[in-house]
């Protein structure tokens, strides 16, 4: 992506749907493949809401994060700043969308399967970055907290 499409790279806004819990009840959202709508059902009543993109539960994290965050990543490397942000209610899957699977008993494959991502980020963050010759690595870690 060269600078002048990055400069121009708009704000998308995408839905990632959880899996369904027992104590949830009947479903009542549906994402027909390939859309970009979600329709929420309430009784007889329905409300269909588009997005940039749409996830269902079943997609995988390698999905998310390659539908995401390319565009972002290659402006990143055309000297722009970018920003993905998590939001939504609590429970409903912003962790696990961002950080991945938080099981310790999982094996090195399956969790690597199930990062999220800013470990996945991270990582190509600094493998595109180690691709530039002579090019040096400088990591600042800033955070608040109560």
């Amino acid at each position: 992506m060269g600078g002048e499409a990055a400069a121009r790279l708009p704000v998308r806004v995408a839905v990632r749907c959880r899996p369904q819990h027992e104590a949830d009840g009947e479903p009542c959202i549906s994402i027909p493949e390939g859309s970009s709508t979600v329709t929420v059902h309430s009784g007889e009543e329905e409300a269909t809401f588009t997005f940039d993109a749409c996830f269902g539960s079943d997609v995988a994290q390698h999905d998310v994060y390659s539908d995401l965050v390319a565009g972002p990543m290659a402006a990143l490397f055309d000297g722009f700043n970018c920003t993905i942000l998590a939001y939504g209610q609590t429970g409903s899957g912003k962790t696990y969308s961002m950080m991945g699977s938080t099981d310790e008993g999982a094996s090195p494959a399956e969790r690597a399967r199930a990062a999220g991502i800013i470990p996945r980020f991270g990582a190509e963050l600094f493998e595109r970055a180690a691709s530039f010759p002579g090019a040096a690595t400088r990591l600042a870690r800033a955070f608040f907290s109560r």
